[in-house]
């Protein structure tokens, strides 16, 4: 469970740097356009809910540890 917790962590904090690249892409080649800049923060929020999933896939092994009572 620990190591599956860790790749999932790894792979959505690399879905976030990606999804934050691509916003800030989007945002710079907006040129003022109402519907790219929309886009734009859309995947800023996306990026924000990949490392929220992040770190609580990194931190749920820790934590069905302590609800089952190990170490």
């Amino acid at each position: 469970v620990n190591q599956i917790g860790t790749w999932v962590s790894y792979l959505f904090w690399a879905l976030a740097v990606i999804f934050i690249f691509y916003a800030a892409f989007l945002y710079l080649t907006a040129g003022g356009e109402e519907e790219k800049v929309k886009k734009a923060n859309h995947q800023l929020v996306y990026a924000v809910i990949a490392i929220v999933v992040a770190l609580f896939a990194y931190r749920l092994p820790t934590l069905v540890l302590n609800i089952l009572g190990g170490t």
